[in-house]
């Protein structure tokens, strides 16, 4: 087998050397808009920000030994909980984080583990809240999946995270695409980053095949994702010509060589790295569910929808089941088989590419086009973030989350993806290149309708008049969310 690129290991270069952030992805938290300049996109110019000694606020302080409990999914639960060392090197970072948090604030932290899967959020949200209501302190964090705790929020269980006077809520161990798109009037109460790992694991993400992108006679597109011109219209010219019918069955087939495989949620991530968005930040900085499908909107629909529907290149598997880890386990050995030029999906997908005998690299997800600022990195609707509840010692919680975070950014995922993933560390410039743009372009939408417009797409159905039919109880939804995060202090 050939040496695997390094891909998600060179994140720990990133994450260790400090954050770099570049012009071309910028804070990856706006709507991506038409610039009004000159054709030639911007290059990527990248700046350092050092971290120094992020723990020294930290350092001052003392709780006594007071206990704080946070609440996490058991599906999750690699993420915070280890019980003691084991010679296993995720559980045993994560314990030496946690020994660290509680030896530098003198404080005892302690995990609950709780189902919190799509099917089971009900039971989890009652145990929170349940808590919260009764001001037992049971929980003082809380750690889950966004998709269901951000309606949650709006209904005053969580305190607001701006402010709290030991979260440095602008660092780089927070995801700052989110916090720009989630944050109102001065308030959010939910926040994602370093953490978690799962925040990484599920950036969206282009992988692709450098062999066979050689074999086909054509350049690297790095070079194109520096200077900020990895756009829609350069994915589609290497893809369209790339198709071969290599099973002879005359139909396009998984046995073929195809230009991009994909379904339902990677075509929500091409949508959304192409600026397509449904929540607006008006003038008065309250955010609204649009009230129209743009021209914008219907270009970038019109461009995915014709590359999925009429080229031969194009795969879309068709998820059945609606089961993402179903779709994610056939993409991949379709993927496996090294007759696929691309292939969209969560980083952490690289783990399930090892026994490839090919090379195959990582890109983002490519702009609109050249007008488009920023490159944009979808992340999944069941990304973990934490709250702290309200009936907490605030001081005490905001110390921790911010050690859990400072700690997860520059110790616990450089351990994770460099030895928990099995992978050689690569000196590849390319790679780390790629994976710095990704990781500061993150953003975040409110999850309500990510599968439209791929529906639309997979079974050809009109968007127009497909959006129009929901877009006022869509927006009545949202509205009232929004007007529950203003009435909050």
């Amino acid at each position: 087998m050939k040496r695997l690129i390094s891909l998600i290991l060179a994140l720990s270069m990133v994450l260790t050397a400090g954050f770099a952030l570049h012009s071309c992805s910028g804070d990856g938290g706006n709507i991506a808009a038409d610039s009004g300049g000159a054709d030639d996109a911007a290059p990527c110019e990248t700046t350092v920000v050092t971290t120094a000694d992020s723990y020294a606020a930290l350092r001052e302080l003392d709780f006594g030994g007071e206990q704080i409990t946070m609440l996490v999914r058991s599906e999750f639960d690699y993420e915070f909980i280890a019980e003691s060392e084991n010679g296993e090197v995720v559980n045993d970072a994560v314990y030496a984080r946690n020994l660290k948090t509680e030896e530098l604030l003198n404080a005892d932290l302690e995990y609950v583990a709780q189902s919190g899967s799509f099917s089971t959020k009900a039971a989890f949200m009652s145990t929170y809240t349940g808590s919260v209501l009764a001001n037992d302190n049971a929980y003082g964090l809380v750690a889950a999946a966004a998709n269901y705790l951000l309606a949650l929020s709006a209904e005053g269980y969580f305190s607001n995270l701006i402010g709290n006077k030991y979260i440095t809520i602008d660092s780089p161990w927070y995801s700052q695409g989110y916090i720009d798109n989630l944050t109102i009037d001065g308030h959010i109460y939910l926040v994602a980053g370093s953490a978690s790992i799962n925040l990484l694991e599920n950036m969206c993400v282009m992988f692709f095949n450098r062999d066979l992108l050689t074999d086909l006679g054509h350049d690297m597109p790095y070079e194109d994702v520096r200077k900020g011109a990895w756009t829609f219209d350069k994915l589609n010219a290497l893809v369209k010509d790339s198709y071969s019918d290599l099973d002879g069955s005359g139909d396009v087939s998984e046995g073929d060589r195809l230009g991009y495989l994909t379904y339902n949620n990677m075509i929500n991530a091409q949508l959304f790295g192409m600026g397509q968005r449904y929540i607006e930040r008006g003038a008065d900085g309250v955010l609204r569910f649009k009230e129209a499908l743009s021209e914008r909107d219907l270009e970038v629909y019109n461009k995915v929808e014709g590359f999925m529907n009429d080229l031969d290149a194009t795969y879309h598997y068709n998820d059945t089941a609606n089961n993402a880890l179903v779709a994610t386990e056939n993409l991949v050995r379709i993927w496996s088989a090294g007759n696929t030029l691309f292939m969209p999906q969560v980083l952490s997908t690289a783990q399930k590419l090892r026994d490839c005998d090919f090379d195959f690299g990582v890109l983002p997800m490519p702009k609109n086009d050249n007008h488009q600022e920023n490159y944009i990195t979808f992340i999944l609707e069941n990304v973990t973030v934490l709250g702290i509840a309200p009936t907490a010692n605030l001081d005490l919680a905001g110390a921790v989350l911010e050690t859990l975070s400072i700690s997860g950014y520059k110790d616990l995922s450089p351990v994770y993806f460099e030895i928990a993933l099995k992978e050689k560390y690569s000196r590849d410039a390319d790679t780390k290149d790629m994976l710095d743009i990704i990781l500061s372009s993150v953003s975040f939408e409110y999850p309500m309708i990510t599968q439209f417009m791929a529906q639309c797409i997979q079974n050809k159905k009109p968007v127009v008049s497909g959006f129009e039919a929901q877009q006022k109880s869509l927006s009545a939804n949202f509205d009232k969310i929004v007007e529950g995060w203003l009435s909050l202090d």
